[in-house]
C-alpha cells in the first residue's frame, strides 16, 4: 500500500514538473526581454539628447546618405524652429510648412524634430532632397526621453543605412539583440499576462520630401547605386509622384 502511495505521489510530482517547465520558459522570455528593455531605458535617462544627436549625425555621415562630390552635398541638420539659426538648410521646410499653415491650420510639418539628410546639388539651383534619418527628444533635463528610428521603407532595412544605425545603436546600447526586437517584445510583454500593444502601434512612416522629382530620382538612384542596387531615375520619379518613397519608424515610447 505504502508502495501505491509513494508512487501515486511520484506521478503528481512529475506531472506537476511537466506542467510548470512550460510556465518556467515563458517566464525566462518574458524577463529576459523586460531587462533588455529596462536597459535601454536606464540608458536613456542618463544620455544626454543633444549628444545623441550629435552621435548619431556622425554615424550617418558614414552611410551612403552622405554624398559629397563634384555634383552634391549632403548636410545633416535637425529639423527645428528657424529663428534658431536662419542659415539652415532645413528652414525651407520649417517655412514650407508655416506657409500651408496660413491655408489650413491644422497642418502640421511630419519633419520637425527630425535629424535629416539635406542633399543639395553645388550649384545656384534650389533643389533639394529632404531624408528623414531619426529623432530624439529630451525631458526638462535635457536627457533622452523618447527616440523614433528608422525601421524600414524604401530603402529597405539590414543592407541600407538604417541597418548601419542598427548595429550603432547595439553598441551604444550593449545590447545583442536589434533594438527593434527589444521594442517588439517590450510591447508584447508589457501588460503580461494580459495582451500587449501590436508590433506597429509607433509605427509611421514619413515620406522623402524632394523640391523636384527629377532631381530626387537622380539623387535617390545614386544612392541605391551606391548601396549595390540597380533603380532607374524612371521608377523612381514615379514613386515619388505616386508618394510612395517613404522611410518607417518606430517609436521607443
Amino acid at each position: 500500500m505504502d508502495v501505491k502511495k509513494r508512487n501515486f505521489k511520484i506521478v503528481i510530482a512529475l506531472l506537476i514538473i511537466v506542467a510548470l517547465v512550460p510556465i518556467f520558459f515563458i517566464m525566462k522570455e518574458v524577463l529576459y526581454w523586460k531587462l533588455l528593455a529596462r536597459d535601454i531605458e536606464e540608458k536613456n535617462s542618463t544620455m544626454s539628447a543633444s549628444e545623441l544627436e550629435t552621435k548619431l549625425i556622425e554615424e550617418l555621415e558614414k552611410t551612403a546618405l552622405n554624398i559629397n562630390n563634384s555634383s552634391y552635398n549632403t548636410v545633416f541638420e535637425v529639423c527645428d524652429d528657424i529663428e534658431s539659426d536662419v542659415n539652415k538648410e532645413t528652414d525651407y521646410l520649417m517655412i514650407y510648412y508655416e506657409l500651408l499653415k496660413s491655408d489650413n491650420p491644422n497642418a502640421t510639418n511630419p519633419y520637425e524634430g527630425y535629424i535629416l539628410a539635406c542633399i543639395t546639388q553645388n550649384n545656384t539651383l534650389p533643389e533639394r532632397v529632404y531624408i528623414p534619418c531619426f529623432k530624439v527628444e529630451s525631458d526638462d533635463n535635457g536627457k533622452v526621453k523618447n527616440i523614433t528610428y528608422p525601421y524600414g521603407g524604401y530603402f529597405g532595412y539590414s543592407g541600407s543605412p538604417w541597418g548601419h544605425l542598427e548595429s550603432f545603436l547595439k553598441e551604444l546600447y550593449k545590447v545583442e539583440r536589434p533594438v527593434g526586437s527589444i521594442k517588439y517584445f517590450k510591447d508584447k510583454y508589457e501588460n503580461f499576462p494580459f495582451e500587449g500593444k501590436s508590433h506597429n502601434y509607433d509605427s509611421k512612416e514619413i515620406n522623402i520630401f524632394c523640391t523636384d522629382n527629377d532631381f530626387g530620382a537622380t539623387v535617390l538612384s545614386q544612392i541605391y547605386n551606391n548601396e549595390g542596387y540597380n533603380l532607374s531615375d524612371f521608377e523612381i520619379k514615379q514613386d515619388l509622384i505616386n508618394e510612395k518613397v517613404n522611410v518607417t519608424f518606430e517609436s521607443w515610447n
